[in-house]
C-alpha cells in the first residue's frame, strides 16, 4: 500500500489536536474535563507533586477554569472512569470489559501466582475484611511481614495491590492519594458483560493504541496493543497483524512524514481530518471558543511526550529529570515543556511554596530563535504565567531576573 505522504507541520498539528492541545484549549469546566479525558483515552496518575499532581497539569493545559475536584467527583463520586493497571491510568467506563483479559493473565504472572500462593491465608483474610467492612487502605491492616516491592512495604499491602491488579477489587477512592480499595463487584460500571473473546479484546487494543498514539510507529503502536493484552509482542508479529488486519481491512492507512523515514500509521477514519489540515484549515471540532495562539506548560508525563516521537517530529528533545542526581540535571526535577502554536519552544521549571502562596519560576528557557523577542508570544507568556499561577491558588508569582527572558 502506498504511504500518504504529509508534512512535519501537519503531523504535528494532528498529534496535537487529537489531544486537544491545537489550535487552543477547546474544553471548559468539569464537563469540559470528561470530554479531554474520553478523547486522551487514558491519563497516568502520579503521586509527585512539586507544582500539582501530573493528572491535573495535563488537565488543566486542555480544561479551562479545571480544577482538581473535578477529576475527584468524575472518578470516585460519579463513577464515569476507573483507574487500572501498573502504569497506573484513568480510563473511561467504556473500557473496563477490554481489560478483563489483562486481568487474568495477571493471575498467572510468576510473581503475582508466587506471592498468592506464598501468603493464601493472609489473602483470605483479607477478602473476608473488605467484603466485611467494606472500603480500606493498606494501612487499616496491620501487617509486620516485609516485602521488597515498589507497589508495597508489608505483605498485607502487597496482597490489596495484587487482588486490585487480578480484578477482585477496584479503587474506591483517595485519601491524599493513598488508594481506597473494595470489592469490585460493588463499584464495578453497570452492564459489565463477561470476559470477552480474545480475537475480541486485540481488535480493540490494535485500534485504541492506534487511535491514543495518533501518528505511532510501528513499535509505538504494539507497545500499546501488547500493554493491554498483558503479553510479549515480537516485532514480525506486530508488523504481520498490521498488515493483514488493519492496512488490508482498510483499518489502518500508512503514512509518511516528508523528511522522516520511520513509517507511522493513522487510523482510516482519521484521513479527512489529515485532509483538512494539509490544506492549513482547522477542522470544525478543534475550535475553541478562543482561536487566538496561547502558550500552554505541559506536564513531564504529558500524554503527547513520548521521547522519541517529540524528537523526530518537534525537534525537541526531553527527558525527565525527577530522578537525577541534582548535580546532573541540566534544568530541573520538574521542568515543563512549552507549547506555542504547534511548536515546542522552551522550558519552565516551576515549584509552588504553599507555604507562602507563591509560585517561584526557577527557570525559564526559550529555545526556539527569535521567539524570546516575538511581542504575542512575550503577552502570551505572561498571561499564562499568571493564570498558571491562580490556577495553583498562588496569590503571588515571583520570576527572578535570572529567569527573565
Amino acid at each position: 500500500m502506498t504511504p500518504l505522504v504529509i508534512t512535519e507541520t501537519t503531523a504535528r498539528r494532528f498529534l496535537l489536536g487529537t489531544q486537544g492541545l491545537w489550535p487552543t484549549r477547546r474544553f471548559a469546566g468539569k464537563e469540559g474535563a470528561a470530554e479531554a479525558l474520553v478523547m486522551l483515552g487514558r491519563l497516568q496518575l502520579d503521586p509527585v507533586s512539586l507544582v500539582a499532581r501530573s493528572h491535573d497539569l495535563v488537565l488543566m493545559s486542555r480544561v479551562r477554569d479545571y480544577v482538581p475536584r473535578y477529576l475527584q467527583e468524575l472518578i470516585y463520586r460519579d463513577r464515569r472512569f476507573f483507574e487500572y493497571g501498573g502504569h497506573l491510568d484513568v480510563y473511561p467506563n467504556a473500557e473496563y470489559a477490554y481489560w478483563d483479559l489483562h486481568k487474568v493473565r495477571r493471575k498467572s504472572e510468576p510473581r503475582v501466582y508466587a506471592f498468592m500462593t506464598e501468603h493464601a491465608v493472609l489473602v483470605e483474610e483479607i477478602r473476608g475484611l473488605v467484603r466485611e467492612r467494606g472500603p480500606l487502605t493498606a494501612g487499616e491492616i496491620p501487617n509486620d511481614t516485609r516485602v521488597q516491592s515498589g507497589r508495597a512495604r508489608n505483605a498485607a499491602g502487597l496482597a490489596l495491590y495484587n487482588l486490585w491488579l487480578t480484578g477482585e477489587l477496584m479503587t474506591h477512592s483517595r485519601r491524599d492519594f493513598q488508594r481506597v480499595y473494595d470489592l469490585a463487584s460493588r463499584i464495578e460500571p453497570d452492564g459489565h458483560v463477561p470476559l470477552l473473546d480474545e480475537p475480541v479484546v486485540r481488535a480493540h487494543a490494535a485500534r485504541t493504541s492506534l487511535e491514543r498514539a495518533a501518528l505511532p510507529t510501528l513499535r509505538e503502536w504494539w507497545g500499546g496493543v501488547g500493554y493491554m493484552l498483558a503479553e510479549t509482542i515480537t516485532r514480525a508479529d506486530a508488523g504481520r497483524y498490521m498488515e493483514e488486519e488493519l492496512l488490508a481491512r482498510g483499518v489502518a492507512v500508512p503514512v509518511t512524514v516528508e523528511g522522516h523515514k520511520t513509517p507511522r500509521f493513522v487510523l482510516a477514519d482519521s484521513l479527512d481530518i489529515l485532509a483538512e489540515l494539509s490544506s492549513d484549515s482547522v477542522p470544525a471540532t478543534w475550535r475553541g471558543s478562543r482561536q487566538e495562539a496561547e502558550v500552554t506548560f505541559l506536564s513531564p508525563l504529558d500524554n503527547l511526550l513520548a521521547r522519541e516521537r517529540v524528537l523526530e517530529l518537534f525537534g525537541f528533545e526531553y527527558i525527565w529529570e525527577i530522578y537525577k542526581p541534582a548535580a546532573k540535571r541540566r534544568f530541573g526535577a520538574y521542568v515543563m515543556p512549552i507549547l506555542y502554536e504547534d511548536r515546542l519552544v522552551g522550558r519552565l521549571d516551576p515549584k509552588l511554596d504553599r507555604a507562602q502562596g507563591r509560585l517561584d519560576i526557577q527557570g525559564l528557557w526559550i529555545e526556539a530563535p527569535g521567539l524570546a523577542a516575538d511581542r504575542a508570544f512575550r503577552a502570551s507568556l505572561d498571561r499564562s504565567l499568571q493564570q498558571f499561577a491562580e490556577t495553583l491558588g498562588a496569590r503571588d508569582l515571583h520570576v527572578p531576573t535570572a529567569a527573565r527572558l
